[in-house]
């Protein structure tokens, strides 16, 4: 399987997939990070003596296309980074452009933070996510319409690690706790039991997959 990372940052997703055996290329404007994921690469190689097959180049996404890259994909994603794409028509353009570079039959994948959890309005006003950078709030239904927007079928949008908002602010030790019991107790109940408006309230993150 090929497996193009929109802004791959340090490369931890990319070196899992290439673990199983994936054909990878990542993809970043900064130099800096992208030098980070090599050494995590070598890294990995040193210690568990696996070489992974992984690609990067350092550019702007907008300003490459299939010949840079090498063709299509089945598989194309983003872990974040869309998010901060403010502008509506220009994050509907980089969707578009993962679309495009998409095999028939392939899937592109985004992965975002969930813009309407309970604090999520505290949390980036207290910086409580470790950085703070301008970014909209996404929910499953604008997620569903910008996927439908560039032609993807098959779309499903689902809530993931559900209470994981509950870590990101520290208290204090018996409260922190409580909150780490509930979040734990929530990844093992089956979320066909729950309903699905409660799953994506408080879901921290929202994964939306699209077949081309």
């Amino acid at each position: 399987m090929r497996i193009l990372e929109v802004g791959c940052g340090g490369g931890l997703q990319l070196a899992k997939l290439a673990a199983m055996g994936c054909e990878c290329l990542g993809i970043d404007i900064s130099r800096e990070v992208l030098a980070r994921a090599e050494n995590y690469f070598r890294e990995i190689h040193r210690v568990c003596g696996q070489e992974l097959d992984i690609k990067l180049i350092a550019a702007d996404f907008s300003d490459v296309g299939q010949t840079e890259l090498g063709g299509c994909f089945d598989l194309v994603f983003n872990f974040g980074v869309i998010e901060h794409i403010l502008d509506d028509a220009a994050r509907l353009r980089f969707l578009q452009k993962k679309y495009e570079l998409t095999k028939d039959g392939g899937y592109i994948v985004s992965y975002v933070p969930n813009g309407s959890h309970p604090i999520r309005n505290k949390m980036k006003r207290m910086n409580l996510g470790g950085y703070n950078i301008p970014e909209i709030d996404y929910d499953q239904h604008l997620m569903e319409e910008e996927f439908k927007a560039i032609g993807a079928k098959q779309i499903i949008i689902l809530p993931h690690n559900l209470f994981g908002y509950l870590l990101m602010e520290k208290k204090n030790l018996l409260i922190d706790w409580l909150k780490k019991l509930i979040y734990l107790g929530m990844q093992v109940v089956p979320w066909a039991f729950l309903p699905q408006d409660f799953c994506y309230r408080h879901a921290g993150s929202l994964i939306g997959i699209g077949r081309k």
